[in-house]
């Protein structure tokens, strides 16, 4: 038996910030560090217990770029003077990088225990705070204009106002409560 429940509650308001950034890979980090370094209150929300995404949590300790690391952009290019000092990237102290030749991408390995700590400071340092173990669950909009991001953790379900809201999930999950289309894959 299946069936659709209509559930109609109120939900506390618990914050507000300039920029929500959900999803604390790379380019969540990348964002809310840009963000709170430009003087905006930021949050940033990781439902997992770490930062770095596939970088840290899955191991994927490899960054591959055509052409050299560095210059990249500020934010990234602290994380690797970070890196480099903490000798957890470099040839210099025994991390494999080489160039592929088709197509040409330099991987450069690097220790991904490391990256978390990094990428904790760096946002510590910025001013960004950050929810752990907490998942998106929905979306308050006003027209086309997302207002709030709804979340649950174990404060149970909450809102926090969000004058910007940024979705690097990687999956799209802040976009789909907002009511993106998902594009379909093709048929093989």
């Amino acid at each position: 038996m299946s069936g659709v429940f209509e559930l109609r509650r109120t939900i506390p308001e618990v914050d507000a910030y300039d920029v929500v950034v959900v999803g604390a890979g790379m380019a969540g980090v990348g964002a809310a560090v840009a963000a709170a370094e430009q003087g905006a209150r930021t949050l940033l929300i990781e439902r997992f217990a770490q930062l770095g995404g596939m970088a840290t949590l899955a191991g994927v300790c490899n960054w591959c770029y055509r052409g050299p690391l560095e210059g990249q952009g500020k934010v990234f290019d602290d994380q690797l003077r970070v890196m480099k000092q903490l000798r957890a990237i470099g040839t210099e102290y025994g991390w494999q990088s080489r160039t592929n030749p088709e197509p040409e991408r330099t991987n450069n390995l690097f220790d991904h225990n490391i990256l978390t700590f990094v990428l904790q400071r760096q946002c510590e340092l910025a001013g960004v705070d950050i929810l752990y173990h907490t998942e998106v669950i929905d979306v308050v909009k006003t027209g086309d204009r997302i207002d709030a991001v709804v979340i649950h953790n174990k404060s149970l379900t909450q809102a926090i106002r969000a004058r910007v809201a940024i979705d690097a999930t990687g999956d799209g999950i802040l976009a789909q409560h907002a009511g993106a289309e998902l594009m379909q894959k093709e048929p093989q």
